[in-house]
């Protein structure tokens, strides 16, 4: 018996980025069962002016061969990682030649950008994948959004990003009174990502003389990031622990080093890093961005779009200062939530073409 055919489409490593690596991830889960063909439309080399996107057109025109090819196949599918933005013209372009070629579609959304704004390119890319597409989302969040936005009925399946966080063995640190509780962040450190707010809350205890450290990690991508981390070390001297970019193994000690993971990011859709932080026991504190609310769930505190994050962050890290049983057990809470989120992403993932998708409909109000 044949198996399917299936192509995929979308940026690969290097660099690894999460929208890369979960491209990179699902031609990984489908080899062993389809008989996979890549379409890479990564540039992989910056995003600057005129030559990044003729270099994104030389790509995708290229990938058009790969798909007419495909046509040799009766049970094909085409598989894309939907961008956003300009990006979407290279996603339209690609999925206007494979429809026409008879290909069944399935498009996967990582963004919240066209959800949040109504967008024009993802307008027109409904209407050129036409109502057939299956529409793969990070969550039911995400799913019945896009379809108030863009008013349509789609077919859905639902992949969470838990799927491409490996599990981890080892049981989740325990706090005790008496010793500092340490906060976390991990990220490529900005204020978009809550570096300022994560530096604020370090200076806010150190002024309260609250027991706690921090454990902050990741490359800082602009001067200003480096000024504010260097200041901060100053002033906080051991009360902050700044380990630069970690890897592998140097990214688990980090998550094994800390107590709670402050990530009060303002433009994200469901975060990989906050997988990683649950696979590890970690409770998070977050805002309501995105996927995050329904992500974490009870593994933490997610605070509303408009709060005053720092406040909040605090008051909830001192109540459970004093209750350390309840710490723990949220430790343990996020490791168990977080397998089985897992688990039932992983069966999705390996049924992926397989499932009925489920119709979402635009609501009513």
């Amino acid at each position: 018996m044949n198996r399917p055919f299936t192509i995929i489409a979308g940026q690969f490593p290097p660099p690894v980025n999460g929208f890369a690596y979960i491209t990179q991830e699902i031609t990984n889960a489908l080899s062993g069962s389809h008989e996979t063909t890549v379409i890479d439309i990564a540039p992989h080399y910056p995003k600057n002016g005129a030559p990044y996107h003729l270099r994104r057109l030389s790509l995708t025109l290229k990938g058009f061969w790969p798909v007419l090819r495909g046509c040799l196949h009766t049970k094909r599918r085409f598989y894309v990682a939907c961008e956003g933005g300009l990006g979407l013209v290279y996603t339209l372009m690609l999925c206007a030649v494979a429809r026409i070629l008879g290909f069944s579609l399935y498009i996967h959304h990582h963004s919240f950008s066209y959800i949040e704004d109504f967008s024009l390119l993802m307008a027109s890319l409904l209407c050129v994948m036409g109502k057939r597409a299956t529409h793969i989302f990070l969550c039911p969040l995400m799913a019945q959004r896009f379809a108030d936005r863009y008013q349509r009925r789609v077919k859905t399946i639902v992949l969470s990003n838990s799927a491409f966080v490996d599990a981890e063995h080892a049981a989740p640190r325990s706090w005790q009174v008496g010793q500092p509780l340490v906060i976390g962040l991990l990220s490529n450190l900005n204020d978009e990502k809550g570096l300022g707010a994560f530096l604020d809350i370090l200076h806010s205890s150190a002024s309260e003389t609250l027991n706690i450290k921090g454990v902050l990690a990741g490359p800082p991508v602009s001067d200003e990031a480096r000024n504010k981390i260097a200041n901060a070390k100053f002033k906080l001297g051991d009360r902050l622990d700044y380990r630069g970019p970690v890897y592998g193994k140097d990214k688990s000690v980090f998550f094994q080093s800390i107590d709670l993971f402050i990530y009060a990011t303002k433009k994200d859709a469901q975060p990989m890093v906050i997988f990683e932080a649950m696979a590890h026991g970690v409770p998070i504190l977050s805002f309501d961005r995105g996927c995050i609310k329904g992500q974490v769930d009870t593994c933490g505190a997610v605070f509303g779009r408009d709060d005053d994050f720092i406040p909040f962050a605090l008051d909830w890290i001192k109540k459970h200062m004093n209750s350390p049983h309840i710490l723990n057990e949220l430790q343990h809470v996020t490791k168990s939530t977080f397998i089985e989120d897992r688990a039932q992403a992983r069966q999705t993932l390996e049924m992926l073409f397989e499932l009925d998708p489920h119709i979402v409909q635009p609501s009513r109000d």
